[in-house]
């Protein structure tokens, strides 16, 4: 059995009660989890497995490949689930994450990444005016993830973008290049 702290990243359905869950692991990078009877109402992991948190999980690899035997919520972040805005900017900056990550690559900065986009997201989510931050907090998430992938835009400070179309169609321009598929995230200011 091997145990790792987590962040999930998606969820697609695997049959009647079961669940893919992707994660993205401190030890083992991106890992793509088989978690049974997650759907079922009596389940007890199922809820860490869909609110915005970091979880402890422990897996058993089988001949079918990884299965959860056991989830524990580290590190909670209610406050997003409590806002939509918080929930749709996280589980969308989540997702793309998830679709632009291989499995087994670990990465140390993209952990801490992931990590700061809850901390960001669950402190914004309290917050009056938090559809605007939320925004900021984005971009700053974004410029993140193109360090990470060796796509750093250079002297971009945020303090300084007047127009948000703008950075927008920068920052899914670099993405859609390095990539190769259409890019959207949450913040997108839709202005094509």
């Amino acid at each position: 059995m091997y145990s790792t702290d987590a962040i999930v990243l998606g969820i697609r359905p695997a049959g009647e009660a079961d669940e893919l869950v992707s994660c993205y692991t401190r030890d083992f990078g991106k890992m793509i989890i088989k978690a049974r009877s997650s759907k079922k109402i009596t389940t007890k992991q199922g809820i860490f497995l869909h609110n915005p948190s970091v979880i402890r999980c422990n897996f058993v690899i089988s001949r079918a490949g990884y299965i959860f035997s056991g989830i524990k919520s580290i590190k909670g972040h209610s406050a997003i689930s409590d806002n939509i805005t918080a929930l749709a900017y996280t589980m969308s900056f989540l997702q793309l994450c998830d679709r632009i990550t291989y499995e087994g690559q670990k990465d140390e900065e993209m952990w801490e990444l992931l990590c700061k986009v809850l901390q960001d997201a669950s402190s914004i989510a309290d917050k009056d005016n938090s559809r605007e931050e939320l925004w900021r907090a984005e971009k700053e998430w974004l410029i993140s993830l193109l360090n990470i992938l060796g796509l750093a835009p250079q002297n971009l400070n945020l303090e300084r973008v007047k127009n948000a179309r703008q950075l927008d169609i920068y920052i899914r321009r670099l993405l859609q290049n390095k990539l190769e598929y259409s890019v959207e995230f949450f913040g997108l200011k839709n202005h094509a």
